[in-house]
């Protein structure tokens, strides 16, 4: 009797860690998400074959613009990038395209004139939801313009890069942040970016 009772004993432990063993990271909250490798979406739309910039603006008006994006998987951001012609501090805006808040903001430094480089810094990560739309964006007064190659007023967005629908390109003309109210795409200005590390 002994036996038997010992014998279910183990069974019922096995049984129990087996079952556990079975559960997904998705089932226990406790375990952190498992992201996917960083993204950089509107910087690799800039690379892109058929993307070129035949003119670009320093010492113009003031404007608040970047590009919408929407995310096709759930994931974060944890990082806002730039490159812009003149050297400076500049504040990165991620909003909200639904209610057109604020979602968070990053100041960046662009360390010297046409310093042809994109400078990330990292946030605190923002966790995004696959098909809902944001608005990164920043206040310049100089930018690159970039076109299609094949014709320059061909529409460049809505593209998909990587996880990333760019959904098309916003501005407004302000000496402050502002929500861009103006739509088109054609053209995008830039560069002003996210870091989207998308969920497995």
């Amino acid at each position: 009797m002994k036996k038997i009772t010992v014998l279910l004993i183990a069974l019922l432990l096995t049984a129990t860690l087996l079952l556990d063993a079975c559960k997904t990271k998705k089932d226990d909250p406790t375990v952190q998400e498992e992201l996917d490798a960083v993204e950089h979406p509107i910087f690799s739309l800039s690379e892109a074959d058929n993307i070129y910039y035949p003119s670009f603006s320093v010492d113009a008006s003031h404007y608040e613009y970047g590009c919408v994006i929407k995310p096709l998987k759930d994931g974060k951001i944890t990082g806002l990038g730039l490159e812009l012609l003149k050297a400076g501090d500049y504040t990165v805006t991620l909003w909200d395209m639904t209610t057109k808040t604020v979602i968070t903001d990053k100041v960046i430094t662009i360390k010297s004139d046409f310093y042809e480089e994109m400078t990330y810094e990292k946030i605190t990560p923002i966790s995004v939801k696959k098909g809902e739309e944001y608005l990164v964006s920043v206040n310049a007064n100089n930018w690159f313009d970039f076109r299609d190659t094949r014709k320059d007023n061909r529409a460049v967005l809505p593209v998909t890069i990587g996880n990333i629908e760019i959904v098309k390109f916003g501005l407004q003309e302000s000496d402050t942040r502002v929500f861009p109210e103006n739509f088109r795409g054609y053209h995008f200005n830039g560069i002003v970016d996210v870091e989207f590390q998308p969920i497995l």
